[in-house]
């Protein structure tokens, strides 16, 4: 999402890169690379932050892959203060890295558009490129070219032979619509992603948390299961018969109706009804709602154990809980309460 807030100005150097698909190679497999723009002498004091993120398959970028970055607007009046917008953008899920390393995403506000060009070089050690932002006219803002550089700085989805790879997913609100995180052995976190992606909207797979059908996704044949071999709280498993030994399975979160404006409740493995009893019974239950730790425990009700999993009491803060039934821990409800200003 396209992000823009006014800050005070200094100039912006407009510059320019390219990238050369013959220094272009592959990146590193699940390496995540972090760096800045650079905007030149300037623009001294304009802040960046790129975020590069790669698949365990190298076949495409994960989150978080973004960048932050300050844009020069110019005064649209004699004797008014030139103002500088803080901006970002972030790649989406799944976006495609070239056999040659190189990748692109755009991203459209209004009028407003960024576009981000790159290459992974060195041998994956590294990814360069470029981005250009083109605001809307009414914001006066310089049109920039900048180039970035961004080094390899860790690997947090390095691939392992035989690893059960927990693969990143867009953000969603708690409470609202259908979450699947993509758990995969063998797979990919590109085909994983595109299995949850795809089986979240169709209706032939699912009519409620409880409810979950068998159905075909992405090539994959998904069907739901009572027992997850990668992780406890998989509902459902997805399998490529040209992959016979790869296994991609999917936590299902299911947002169930609000129990009222500001608390917010996913299922994992039960029904809504059970999950809404649940949450009414904590939003009533003081050693539930008054907390100020992480780890705090209550029983909202007979048979359920809940810990804290958020912990912020200041106004507009947010408490959050995760609740399991005894003896069946893979039925599971998530609460979130957002408290007021």
């Amino acid at each position: 999402m396209l992000l823009l807030a006014a800050s005070v100005a200094v100039s912006l150097a407009s510059s320019t890169a390219t990238v050369s698909p013959a220094a272009a190679s592959l990146p590193t497999p699940g390496g995540r690379y972090i760096g800045t723009l650079r905007y030149g002498t300037a623009c001294r004091g304009c802040n960046s932050r790129v975020r590069l993120t790669v698949a365990d398959d190298r076949l495409s970028l994960l989150k978080p892959s973004s960048i932050a970055f300050d844009a020069q607007c110019s005064a649209t009046s004699p004797g008014e203060t030139p103002t500088r917008l803080g901006a970002s953008t972030e790649a989406p899920i799944g976006t495609a890295i070239g056999r040659d390393g190189t990748f692109r995403w755009t991203e459209r506000s209004g009028s407003t558009r960024v576009t981000v060009t790159g290459a992974f070089e060195q041998g994956g050690r590294v990814a360069r490129g470029t981005l250009s932002y083109r605001p809307t006219v009414d914001q006066a803002c310089a049109l920039a070219s900048i180039p970035f550089t961004a080094p390899l700085s860790g690997r947090p989805y390095r691939p392992r032979p035989g690893a059960v790879i927990h693969c990143p997913t867009p953000r969603r609100f708690v409470g609202l619509g259908i979450g699947a995180e993509p758990v995969h052995r063998g797979s990919g976190c590109t085909p994983a992603v595109a299995v949850a992606q795809e089986w979240s909207t169709r209706a032939a797979c699912h009519s409620g948390p409880d409810r979950l059908r068998a159905c075909t996704v992405a090539g994959q044949s998904c069907t739901p299961i009572d027992v997850g071999q990668l992780d406890a709280l998989s509902g459902v498993a997805c399998r490529n018969a040209r992959n016979p030994n790869a296994l991609i399975e999917l936590i299902v979160r299911w947002g169930c109706h609000p129990t009222n404006d500001e608390i917010f409740t996913d299922a994992i493995n039960l029904s809504c009804a059970t999950a809404t009893a649940v949450t009414r019974a904590w939003s009533r239950h003081d050693r539930c709602t008054e907390i100020f730790v992480v780890g705090a425990k209550c029983s909202p009700l007979a048979g359920w154990r809940c810990t804290a999993t958020i912990a912020d009491n200041e106004p507009a803060g947010t408490i959050a809980s995760r609740c399991a039934r005894t003896g069946r821990q893979r039925e599971v409800v998530e609460i979130t309460w957002a408290l007021p200003p």
